[in-house]
């Protein structure tokens, strides 16, 4: 985390004729084993949580801290306790804090500044600490934060790390299109203007492909994006080009795509995060014959994205809970005369996801849905593709291709287990199950829904110097409206990765 959450305010011991003055109409007392405790005011914490708090103290200085922490808790970050102790009753006083004046880096003052003569919530400190973090990760320093004196100050920690990364990358991930085995590399590297480059490209490594896959494959990413007070704001180009032989037939294909798009935290507490995305990008994408250059696929059209994100974390007794929800809806624009596809240009579709995460004792379980829906025959960049890791495991992306599909997944990761100081083992093991289907009966496609479930396992490795590894198999469960040749093409067996990473 780049910049800490502050810590709430210890209670100060004040008088109690000063703490009786700020008396108003919502005052409450709680008993704690025979002592009163008279809170003067309740606009910050209500009795309820006020009782709630003090139930489990050991003491009754634990119970004062406890009501402070309450009301912190409750959305009051500045909020200060105020005590005094009379006979066997304890007055208190809690205040919502106020901010007179913001320290903080040049560079971080255009997020805080907005907090000055204001009683901050947290609702006000949340979406700018936010955006706040994100610039210090691009400046590769940390700081802490807090409020003291009717001042919100930012400082910063006695850290430092990398503001840039390059990885290298060896697997096997499968694609729909060529040959499985590819070699990644990325270079990312922040600025301290809050800005983020990053360079992407992916070749196939034909030589260790079947003969049937060993076709040419080359991918390339540029993007740049800048966070600002008003949200972050990014620019990317996207090329793939390859080689494919289709009914004995040899084609070339490329991809291009650019995009522009913007994230902002519309709303954020302690607990909670709202987001808003939205998207914008034209994509073109050609298929022609090698031998003689005609054209046999053409889509170009522009689309549009917005969608809504949700996450929130419940402190447990036991544990820890997060969910995360997140629906995005998507049109296109474009051509539908367009006599060289089947799709429907001007698409609507939507993309739904539910994500339930539960840790305790360093156990991780995870519950996941996601999917698209939508009433058109899709382009073929929007289409849902089924099989690989990120879907259905035991095959490779491409077991079917749809317009509409789901994956809903179970998963287990138990604690990390070193080795000898020197390297660590990490194991998930899973269960999921994913459909896909066409919408529209064009060009011959069967509408008829395909889906298969498997369970399976995946090792991981890390050393200190950067390198990790993982390998990972499934077992099919079931298979349903695929072809046995198709099933049998689409196996995975296994999946694995070797990843160095400079910094």
């Amino acid at each position: 985390m780049a910049i800490d959450v502050p810590p709430s305010l210890p209670p100060e011991q004040g008088t109690t004729q000063s703490i009786q003055s700020a008396a108003s109409g919502t005052a409450y007392s709680l008993q704690f084993e025979g002592v009163t405790i008279r809170v003067v005011d309740g606009t910050v914490l209500n009795q309820e949580r006020a009782a709630a708090a003090v139930e489990g103290a050991d003491s009754l200085s634990d119970a004062v801290r406890a009501l402070g922490r309450a009301a912190y808790l409750a959305g009051y970050p500045a909020s200060q306790l105020t005590y005094a102790r009379q006979g066997d009753t304890v007055f208190v006083h809690l205040s919502p804090g106020r901010v007179e004046s913001v320290e903080a880096p040049e560079a971080l003052m255009p997020y805080f500044a907005g907090l000055k003569d204001s009683v901050p919530r947290d609702t006000d400190l949340e979406p700018r600490r936010a955006l706040a973090s994100l610039h210090a990760n691009r400046m590769g320093r940390d700081f802490s934060s807090s409020f003291e004196d009717q001042q919100f100050t930012v400082g910063e920690r006695e850290t430092e790390r990398p503001t840039g990364t390059v990885y290298l990358e060896l697997g096997n991930p499968g694609n729909r299109f060529v040959g499985r085995h590819f070699l990644d590399v990325m270079v990312q590297g922040g600025t301290a203007a809050g800005g983020e480059f990053t360079g992407f490209g992916r070749t196939a490594l034909t030589g260790l492909n079947e003969a049937d896959q060993s076709e040419d494959f080359a991918e390339h990413l540029l993007s740049y994006s800048h966070v600002t007070p008003l949200g972050v704001f990014a620019i990317a180009g996207h090329r793939v080009a390859y080689d494919q032989t289709v009914l004995s037939t040899p084609l070339q294909a490329e991809l291009l795509e650019g995009e522009v798009s913007w994230l902002y935290p519309v709303y954020a507490d302690f607990a909670s995060r709202v987001t808003t995305f939205v998207k914008a990008e034209r994509t073109h994408k050609t298929t022609d014959i090698e031998a003689t250059g005609q054209p046999v696929q053409r889509e170009l059209y522009t689309s549009a994205e917005l969608s809504l994100g949700y996450t929130r974390t419940w402190l447990l007794e036991a544990g820890q809970f997060e969910l995360e929800a997140n629906l995005a809806a998507k049109k296109g624009f474009g051509d539908d005369d367009e006599p060289l596809t089947f799709a429907d240009l001007g698409y609507l579709l939507a993309r739904p996801t539910l994500r339930g995460h539960y840790k305790l004792d360093g156990h991780s379980y995870t519950l996941e849905l996601f999917g698209q829906w939508t009433e058109d025959a899709l382009p073929e960049q929007q289409q849902w593709v089924l099989g690989g890791v990120g879907s259905v495991y035991a095959s490779l992306p491409g077991l079917a291709v749809g317009d509409s599909g789901a994956v809903a997944r179970l998963q287990w990761e138990p604690p990390v287990y070193p080795v000898a100081d020197l390297l660590e083992l990490g194991l998930r093991s899973f269960v999921e199950y994913g459909m896909s289907r066409f919408e529209q009966n064009v060009g011959g496609r069967d509408t008829g829904t395909r889906s298969q479930s498997d369970i399976g396992a995946e090792l991981t490795g890390t050393l200190p110097w950067g390198l990790e590894a993982a390998i990972g198999t499934a077992v099919e469960l079931s298979t349903s409206g695929v072809s046995e040749d198709a099933e049998t093409d689409a196996d995975a067996n296994y999946y694995f990765r070797v990843r160095q990473t400079f910094q």
